[in-house]
């Protein structure tokens, strides 16, 4: 008989929990718009990309950012995660989509499916919402 561990931990590693990781570095006040790519294996684990739309203080321009995450799982399928979050510049929000057409060319992404692309709008329900969405448990509303 063989025994099979159970990891009951939070997942590290779900895509959730990155978007929390880039959220609290950014603070969801910032995001207005995100690409989620689909994760693809790789030789040491899952590969993940993320592209934000950051708003500015000039509400006409966004920030764009990328986050690379790969995951890996230990024999108990604990994740550990690596990141790489790379800013690449400012663009008018009109062009928007097409710099980040360009950040995942030069980035090398083998795209097989479009990305998931969800407007935040600065909005904590509209993140809250699609985080649930996404597997997170749902935040407990505050008592007083």
């Amino acid at each position: 008989m063989t025994t099979q561990w159970v990891n009951t931990q939070p997942d590290a590693g779900a895509v959730h929990a990155l978007l929390a990781s880039v959220a609290e570095r950014v603070g969801i006040d910032a995001v207005d718009q995100i690409w989620i790519f689909p994760t693809r294996r790789i030789a040491v684990g899952e590969s993940t990309v993320i592209v934000f739309a950051l708003c500015e203080d000039d509400p006409d321009r966004r920030r764009v950012l990328t986050a690379r995450f790969t995951v890996t799982r230990d024999k108990k399928g604990v994740a550990k995660v690596q990141d790489r979050i790379d800013e690449h510049g400012s663009a008018p929000v009109g062009s928007v989509e097409r710099v980040v057409e360009g950040v995942l060319r030069r980035l090398g992404e083998d795209i097989e499916q479009p990305p998931r692309n969800e407007r935040i709008d600065r909005s904590f329900e509209a993140w809250t919402d699609l985080l649930t969405e996404l597997g997170a448990p749902r935040p407990l509303p505050d008592e007083g």
